[in-house]
């Protein structure tokens, strides 16, 4: 993911768990038309693995405004849900713990689709 990979900027892995592609959890976040609370990306993998349709999302919880200092989205890919940001890490013994603004940008997003206790621990 190219976008928020500008010179001197890097991404952190948040937290991830696979779900799995059947999940109806995992197929609703990535079906829904609209998320409230995100800007999504949908695109197509034109080389996906066998037994794959190849749909994989981009959810931006934040970085969209123009007052917004660092960017978190959440990725769904292969039935796969992980949470990145640009944000510097924090005190904290977890990674949740580190990174509360990407966290707290996610989670209504995982909770209305009943996924922020997978997801996020």
């Amino acid at each position: 993911m190219e976008w928020c990979d500008q010179e001197g900027v890097a991404q952190k892995l948040v937290a991830g768990a696979s779900v799995g592609r059947d999940d109806s959890r995992y197929r609703s976040l990535l079906t829904a038309p609209t998320i409230g609370g995100g800007e999504t990306i949908d695109f197509i993998n034109e080389h996906p693995p066998q037994g794959y349709d190849g749909r994989e999302r981009l959810i931006i919880v934040k970085g969209t405004a123009a007052n917004d200092t660092i960017t978190a989205y959440l990725r769904l890919v292969y039935g796969r849900i992980s949470l990145r940001t640009t944000e510097a890490p924090s005190d904290g013994s977890t990674d949740i713990e580190r990174y509360p603004i990407a966290v707290s940008a996610a989670r209504p997003v995982l909770v209305k689709y009943g996924l922020a206790r997978t997801v996020l621990g």
